[in-house]
């Protein structure tokens, strides 16, 4: 009877740790897609150092984005359901990184954005530069229209 409990207990304890680890990163997915809305708003207002800061602030939030890794194989699209990704999604990096490059050759800070598309240029070769920047307009043009919860109320 105790071992039963002991086994329950920590069954359930291994289930909460599950739910918090979905928990965290539905939050901070929550908090990188506001951020990077309040960043494309202050790309409307031509506040390029507040877009810098959305933009890496997002970036950052996102590389610390955890997924439980599993040794079950299921395709990607089972464990997207339940809400358990296999692997990190790096999706929006090309675009997050685009949008800081470009806002920071709009502060004219060129030497930081020559760095960041070079960064970039490594990582796709068989782009250029203006690809990234087009990446970015079209990724600000689209966050811009975004609501967030605070929009709501």
């Amino acid at each position: 009877m105790l071992i039963g409990f002991f086994l329950a207990a920590l069954f359930f304890l291994y289930l909460s740790q599950l739910s918090s680890i979905v928990w965290q990163n539905n939050l901070k997915v929550a908090a990188t897609y506001s951020l990077q809305v309040d960043g494309a708003k202050a790309a409307q207002a031509k506040d390029w150092a507040r877009v810098q800061y959305a933009f890496q602030t997002s970036e950052n939030i996102q590389s610390n984005i955890e997924p439980r890794e599993w040794v079950i194989s299921l395709p990607i699209y089972a464990w997207s359901t339940v809400g358990l990704v296999q692997y990190a999604d790096h999706a929006f990096w090309l675009s997050d990184m685009s949008i800081v490059a470009y806002s920071l050759e709009q502060q004219g800070k060129t030497e930081e954005a020559n760095n960041i598309y070079k960064m970039l240029l490594q990582k796709y070769p068989s782009k250029d530069r203006v690809y990234f920047d087009a990446v970015a307009q079209q990724s600000l043009s689209a966050l811009s229209t975004g609501k967030t919860a605070s929009d709501l109320k």
